[in-house]
């Protein structure tokens, strides 16, 4: 670690750069390249893992708070962080309970409701090991099939994005051949 974290342990790092950038959303590259500085790319890769599940435990412990429908974004308090207008707000309320339910995770069902997306979908993806999963399966498991029509595509859009990400990120492989479909490695 750089010499202004070196003597603290890596969650007291993470836990001192989420203060000092209080009411901020800190990227997990941002915060390896904070407490590490430039890295090789192989120095990176070997990392992320590492970082994640520290910041994994903090978010579990509650020293902070993982960004919902942002996967790999953190800071110290979500209360502290400014909502983005939404864009459409203007618009017609002809799909507004479906921008509703796609963009809460209160309609979550309970188990998953406290946990970010690409949370709620690692669980999905652990408890169902040995399964191919597609994106409307993880969205009637996250949703408890409360979810149709708009609300649902929606859905289906963000956690395929997540299913994605966790893919690239070595969470869990895409199956061979058949598109959008994932499984636990």
């Amino acid at each position: 670690m750089l010499l202004k974290y070196s003597s603290l342990t890596k969650n007291q790092a993470v836990e001192k750069l989420l203060q000092e950038k209080k009411g901020n959303i800190l990227h997990i590259d941002y915060i390896i390249r904070a407490l590490y500085g430039e890295l090789s790319p192989d120095e990176t890769k070997t990392e992320k893992p590492r970082m994640y599940d520290t910041l994994k435990k903090g978010v579990a412990k509650g020293q902070w708070d993982s960004v919902p429908d942002s996967p790999g974004c953190y800071t110290i308090n979500l209360k502290l962080v400014e909502p983005e207008p939404d864009k459409n707000e203007a618009k017609s309320s002809k799909h507004e309970e479906g921008r509703r339910i796609s963009k809460s995770p209160d309609e979550m069902l309970d188990r998953y409701r406290n946990l970010s997306l690409i949370d709620a979908v690692e669980q999905v993806v652990q408890e169902s090991a040995g399964q191919i999963l597609t994106t409307e399966k993880v969205a009637q498991t996250l949703y408890g099939g409360k979810l149709e029509g708009y609300a649902l595509t929606k859905a289906k859009e963000r956690i395929g994005k997540t299913l994605w990400y966790g893919a690239r990120q070595g969470f869990w492989q895409r199956v061979p051949q058949q598109l959008g479909c994932y499984q636990k490695i």
